[in-house]
């Protein structure tokens, strides 16, 4: 059985609010923790409290155990894509 976070961040853009549209590219953008590249990890180690936008990617269409488990982060949903399997939150970085 799947943890919570590895079912439901299968995949997983972020954008931090203070930093640049995306992550870089290049030798140093390698995908270690699952899909967060490595920029996104420093910045969540060294602004931990900052918040961050973020489009998670479910198995399935998510329900109400899935957005009581992101409310357990911290996470507030700024977008529910009602036909596909994608909500788009803002979260503290830390929950990354």
């Amino acid at each position: 059985m799947r943890t919570p976070i590895a079912a439901c961040l299968l995949s997983l853009a972020a954008v931090a609010t203070a930093g640049p549209a995306h992550a870089p590219a290049g030798p140093g953008a390698s995908y270690g923790h699952g899909k967060v590249s490595q920029w996104v990890q420093r910045f969540a180690a060294t602004h931990p409290t900052q918040m961050v936008d973020v489009i998670i990617r479910f198995n399935g269409r998510p329900g109400a155990s899935e957005r009581l488990f992101l409310r357990g982060l911290g996470a507030r949903e700024r977008h529910v894509y009602r036909s596909s399997r994608w909500i788009a939150v803002r979260l503290p970085a830390r929950a990354l």
